[in-house]
């Protein structure tokens, strides 16, 4: 399966404890003033945690705040020249009850958490209309083959170079493949 949420998000006080910063991350849909803003925790008890094992999940959202947007525990970390590259696991507190899921799932965000994701206006950068600017990243370095290491190290170089400070973060339910190709993924069995 694939989501792409192109759109507004935000930031709300944390009400159970399990951030860090004190901050959800929130999306912020077209009828928030009256239905709210659906945060993180609810993402992830609505879109990962009830999937079974064998189904894959990939994810891009495309909004400010969403480096961690759907809570998934680990985190694909890479160096400023891209030469060295980790996915750590990070502890889950106490946000998310019961069990994690077993599926594969893989999220690309537009920025940090603490940051704002840009749009690309239309007729730049080679769009006909008003886009994304992690959106544009994507669909200009996504290929058959891109491993999940390049995809995202190119993503990154390719919004530096077009003069965009926002910084895309990977994350994931399950230890990432980082050799693997995005487009064909499948972890390896233990």
């Amino acid at each position: 399966m694939f989501l792409h949420y192109s759109g507004h998000g935000g930031q709300q006080r944390d009400t159970n404890g399990d951030e860090a910063s004190g901050q959800d991350d929130t999306l912020i849909p077209c009828d928030f003033q009256s239905a709210g803003q659906i945060i993180d925790d609810e993402l992830y008890s609505l879109l990962v945690q009830q999937l079974p094992k064998g189904c894959r999940l990939w994810v891009l959202l495309d909004c400010c705040h969403s480096g961690t947007a759907l809570d998934l525990p680990y985190k694909v970390q890479i160096s400023d020249d891209g030469k060295s590259v980790k996915c750590s696991s990070i502890p889950r507190k106490g946000g998310i009850a019961g069990q994690p899921s077993e599926a594969e799932v893989i999220m690309i965000s537009g920025c940090k958490d603490e940051q704002t994701s840009a749009d690309v206006q239309a007729g730049s950068m080679g769009v006909l209309k008003a886009a994304g600017a992690m959106t544009t990243a994507f669909r200009h370095c996504i290929t058959p083959t891109i491993s999940v290491h390049d995809l995202l190290y190119s993503m990154r170089a390719f919004l530096k170079q077009n003069s965009f400070e926002q910084v895309p973060q990977m994350s994931s339910e399950n230890f990432v493949q980082l050799e693997s190709s995005f487009v064909t993924y499948a972890a390896r069995t233990p």
